[in-house]
């Protein structure tokens, strides 16, 4: 790669990841709910899950899923799946373990 696409993709990346906006929320929502600790691995998450994305990025992925749209189907309807059952567990968890 290119040293000045690195640093263009750094100077456009810093501020969409710096400003706040969901990811914000929660990790706040975290902090209130859970302390000063769950305010700090908050973040850190995202930082890990967005770098892992670039490097799936940058590896190719992409052009692969591009390339195959029953694999780039199959992996959104795993999400999906995924997102529902999610769901299912926190709708049949009591109500006071969602709020302690």
């Amino acid at each position: 790669m290119e040293i000045y696409l690195l640093i263009l993709l750094t100077l456009t990346f810093i501020p969409a990841v710096a400003t706040p906006g969901p990811d914000a929320a929660f990790a706040v929502a975290q902090s209130l709910t859970h302390g000063a600790n769950a305010a700090v691995i908050a973040p850190v998450s995202f930082a890990v899950a967005t770098a892992i994305q670039v490097t799936l990025i940058f590896s190719g992925v992409d052009l692969i899923l591009s390339n195959f749209a029953t694999v780039f189907t199959l992996l959104k309807w795993t999400g999906v799946i995924y997102l529902f059952w999610m769901a299912y567990k926190v709708y049949k968890s009591s109500s006071e373990s969602l709020f302690e």
